[in-house]
């Protein structure tokens, strides 16, 4: 609570200073205007008076104690041409914005009056970094992502050249996986939270936090050597340089999901409407005691009943821990609302010991609805005659509530114009409640004319908690010689307590009562022989990460060009994992006591049947009892640790028009994981790589760059894949298992780029790209087990190539009025990927093998997983700021996708494309509020996946996404 406390006095300390003031301010940049660069330590001065200032490190002057009025600005820097601005108007308690390129020759700027800074959350801003970058970059700035209506990162990836983006949370760059791209939040490597996965999942990173999200697509030594498809940086907001505040509040309407009243949900805690467990579901205290650990070991009823017998003792306690787990298997039905969601923000700059601190607070809370109604389930298999088998063909309800709380604090300090510090704290927790139902038949798992019941509850937390300390020196002196250093500490967890599954089968029989009428008599069972008996699961994933990074940069021959530099550096990233699952089954279902439930799992469940009903014979009497499988606990859980260290050199020269950056970066990796069951192998990677890098840009006019670059890169399994651990997927009945022998995955990348300038936020691009991967990971299906198996697995090699087109152009060449305004923005990509499938076609019970055999037309590559053959984004934007209004109609689509390998001889799973139109309009009115409405997925596209082997096509997957309306408020000061 003391930071809070600390926090609040600050904010209102500085409140109280901006209102006391009655002088003004003018803050701006100063930079190279043909390429960018911040130009630091230029002077700039009040014409005509003793008032002055010099840039910082990132070329910002600030201009105090100004009375209101109007003044000229002159700036003046070596070897530059002396800059004047003029008309400059200063209002009391507030700060005038003026930005100042300098070039070669004079230039007088007249009437300028600026009311806002334009940092790296403009387009603008964003256009002239990819411009001056040394590698091929896109990306998306904080004023985009507003008007594309994005609610988070991974979202606002969506309208990015080559960007498409997974589950709502990975984003693949250049067709190839979360594996291949590296994720760093303020260039500080972000962790996963996911047991499964090995990327950051960017759905909690809250939209409302995001300065720019910047895809660099070429690799430079600086960055993480995993950076094949790109390394995706964070970047989140900056600080402002006047007293800013804002409340937002929001809401939306699904016309799927809303005010529903047959939503799907289940008894939990006082907290869950704000995503947090208050313990009810925690693992009950006896489980943690070694007698009733030991007496619950997976036994029959009779060893039970026999040892409580010799241990009488425990016949309490034994009951007791039987009815301490919650019997609640099947999902009530309630209500659903609209999605809804509020935020603050407040930042400033106040004066502490004569220096700028700058301060920046951010909170916010977010819920939201998602029901599927009659979803189809299907899973089909091509036997050995060439025919579809049907393995289970299911409808599916299912109801999720999100609810999100997040927050990031900021603060930044100049120690001299020099020496700057800084500290940023971020806490996001995103939870997701989530009840099933499922019926239909299922002839791959039930023997005969019966139908399969499933019912599943879950209660999925994810946090993560982010604190960096940086500092950023320059040494005039030494030829403006430049350290720049961070060390933060990432802390993220995945927690699922005590998650359900309910399993039966239903059976009907038509008959004949005394009288002659008919009857259908309806027969419920469980079938241990045919799927799981009804059983709670426990798991907890722990990450604890430190990173820390030092960058020497040291300009050299700058009469030559200004871009001339040497940059040494270092990073250390070390991380530990702990996973722990615990189950607990049900058994002895088929006693008397359960045998007559009638399907109503309340009554299966009630507290007659559990536990010991009678403990007065010789032998206690055991009705439903549970047990846990201690082994197979032992099994999944496991223990890991990943420690990622790297020394790399660089130099960037410039000659003329022609600039390289060239170097290469040295990464050990040591990866280590082990179950706990000790009786199987360790997970153990140690290597050394080195990784080149040469970037060569040429400069064919001011306004066109010509870009190329070779690369190497690599990839790394991660510590779940490493670990023996078995994951069951409910929705697909497939097992996914680790492989502790997984070896990284080298890369070879070629680029090729052209990018045109025409004027400031216009741009003509077209890329193409060719990758090589050696030790490719991938995930193979089992041909040697009789249950649908996948295991991770390399292979020899795999290619990825493509090519990527992008236009922003304004339509003023048209004419002025509504053309003047308007501009289109649109990318394309063509992308293709071949990965080897595992085995050979000459040995038997390979997935190759079975291929040859049965059906030759599948060949024997397939893409990588996620991968599309093309990516459209197009969006026509109208922003008018004389009236305060901004518009934007935005498409997107993606080619056919692969989503899972199916078994051997079978043809996989591939997403449907969905065809997404948006729409967004925001209308500022007066100086304070901005209203803003939404419509998402116009065209009321669904979400489908298939499997085809030639013209008959099968659905898989398929559900109803419903169209969302919108509608937002801001009030703001500044």
């Amino acid at each position: 609570m003391r930071i809070f406390t600390s926090l609040g006095i600050m904010i209102l300390a500085s409140i109280s200073l901006t209102l006391q003031a009655q002088t003004g301010v003018i803050s701006g940049k100063v930079f190279d205007e043909t390429n960018g660069e911040p130009l630091m330590f230029c002077n700039v001065l009040v014409e005509g008076s003793s008032i002055g200032a010099s840039t910082d490190l990132d070329g910002v002057y600030r201009l105090e104690g100004l009375k209101p009025g109007t003044y000229t600005l002159v700036a003046t820097y070596i070897s530059y041409a002396d800059k004047k601005v003029t008309d400059v108007e200063v209002k009391a308690n507030d700060v005038t914005v003026i930005d100042i390129p300098m070039g070669t020759s004079s230039q007088t700027l007249q009437e300028v009056i600026v009311t806002s800074q334009a940092l790296r959350n403009t387009e603008g801003a964003l256009m002239t970094l990819r411009r001056k970058a040394f590698s091929v970059q896109d990306g998306i700035s904080s004023q985009e992502i507003t008007r594309y209506g994005s609610s988070n990162a991974a979202e606002s990836m969506k309208s990015v050249t080559g960007a498409s983006v997974m589950g709502g949370k990975y984003v693949f760059l250049r067709g190839i996986g979360e594996r291949y791209n590296s994720t760093t939040l303020n260039n500080q490597v972000l962790p996963s939270v996911d047991p499964y996965r090995n990327a950051a999942q960017l759905d909690m990173i809250p939209a409302n936090l995001l300065d720019n999200v910047v895809a660099s697509k070429t690799f430079t030594p600086d960055q993480p050597g995993n950076s094949t498809g790109g390394n995706l940086n964070i970047t989140t907001k900056s600080f402002p340089e006047e007293l800013t505040m804002s409340f937002s509040m929001s809401t939306s309407f699904n016309t799927i999901s809303s005010f529903r009243d047959d939503f799907l949900t289940f008894d939990g805690g006082d907290y869950d409407w704000l995503g947090y467990d208050d313990g009810t579901r925690d693992l009950p205290a006896l489980f943690e005691d070694r007698e009733i650990l030991q007496i619950s070991k997976a036994k029959s009823a009779g060893m039970l009943e026999r040892d409580l017998r010799d241990q009488r003792h425990l016949i309490s306690r034994y009951n007791e821990a039987a009815h301490a787990v919650s019997s609640q298997m099947a999902a009530d039905e309630g209500n659903s609302y609209v999605d809804h969601g509020a935020s603050f923000a407040f930042g400033n700059q106040v004066p502490l010991f004569g220096r700028p601190l700058g301060i920046i607070f951010n909170v916010s809370y977010n819920k939201s609805y998602t029901h599927i109604e009659d979803g189809d389930l299907e899973f089909w298999e091509l036997n050995t005659s060439e025919q579809f088998n049907n393995y289970y063909d299911l409808v599916e309800d299912r109801s999720t509530e999100s609810p999100e709380i997040g927050g990031m604090v900021g603060l930044s300090y100049k120690l001299t114009e020099n020496n700057k510090i800084s500290f940023s704290g971020i806490y996001n927790h995103n939870t997701q409640k989530s009840a099933n139902y499922v019926i239909g038949d299922y002839p791959g798992k039930i023997s005969g004319q019966k139908l399969y019941e499933s019912r599943y509850l879950s209660f999925i937390e994810r946090d993560i908690r982010s604190y960096q300390l940086k500092g950023e020196h320059v040494f005039p002196k030494l030829n403006d010689v430049k350290i720049d250093w961070n060390a933060g500490i990432i802390n993220s967890m995945q927690l699922e307590p005590d998650s359900r599954v309910f399993d039966n089968t239903i059976t009907t029989r038509e008959g004949v009562d005394g009288e002659g009428n008919p009857t259908i008599d309806t027969f419920y069972a469980i079938s241990k022989s045919e799927f799981s008996l009804p059983f709670h699961f426990w798991r907890d994933l722990n990450d604890e990460q430190m990173n820390g990074s030092l960058d020497l940069t040291i300009p050299f021959l700058t009469g030559f060009g200004k871009s001339n530099k040497l940059k040494f550096g270092a990073s250390y990233s070390h991380k530990d994992r702990t996973f722990d699952e615990f189950t607990l089954e049900y058994n002895n279902v088929n006693s008397s006591s359960t045998m007559n439930y009638m399907g109503n799992p309340d009554v299966f469940f009630s507290q007659e049947n559990l536990g010991v009903v009678d403990s007065s014979g010789r032998r206690p009497d055991v009705a439903l009892y549970l047990r846990n499988f201690e082994e197979a606990s032992l099994k999944n859980s496991y223990t890991g640790s990943e420690t990622i260290s790297a020394v790399y050199g660089m130099t960037s020269f410039e000659i003329g028009d022609f600039k390289i950056i060239g170097g290469a970066r040295v990464e050990r990796t040591d990866i280590q994981v082990a179950s706990l069951d000790s009786f199987f192998r360790k997970g153990n990677i140690e290597v050394t790589d080195i990784l080149p890098s040469v970037n060569l840009i040429y400069s064919l006019t001011d306004d066109i760059n010509l870009r190329a670059a070779y690369t190497q890169t690599l990839a790394r399994p991660n510590m779940r894949e490493l670990a023996p651990f078995s994951s069951f997927d409910r929705g697909t009945d497939i097992r996914v298992t680790g492989n502790p022998g997984l070896d990284r995955t080298n890369i070879e990348n070629f680029d090729l780029r052209a990018e045109w300038y025409p004027k400031p936020g216009e741009l003509l691009a077209v890329s193409g790209f060719y990758k090589r991967f050696e030790n490719p990971i991938v995930r193979a299906f089992n041909p040697r087990v009789a249950n649908n198996e996948i295991f991770i697995v390399n292979v020899d090699e795999a290619e990825v190539y493509g090519v990527e087109f992008e236009v922003r152009k304004s339509l003023d060449f048209i004419g002025g009025g509504f053309f003047e305004h308007t501009r289109v923005i649109s990318n394309l990509s063509l992308i293709q990927s071949f990965v080897d499938i595992p085995g050979h076609p000459d040995s038997t019970d390979t997935e190759q093998w079975l291929i040859d055999q049965y059906n030759p037309d599948k060949g024997f590559t397939r893409p990588f997983q996620g991968q599309s053959p093309f990516i459209v984004n197009a969006a026509l934007n109208y922003a008018n700021p004389d009236i305060g209004l901004d518009a934007l109609l935005a498409f997107n689509v993606f080619g056919r996708r692969l989503t899972l390998n199916n078994g051997g001889q079978s043809p996989d799973f591939y997403e449907e494309p969905i065809p997404q139109l948006d729409f967004s309009i925001s209308k500022t009115i007066g100086d304070n509020i901005k209203l803003r409405f939404s419509a998402r997925n116009i065209l009321d596209a669904d979400y489908e996946q298939t499997l085809s082997r030639g013209d008959d096509s099968r659905v898989v997957e398929r559900r109803e996404r419903g169209v969302t309306f919108g509608f937002g408020v801001t009030y703001s000061i500044n």
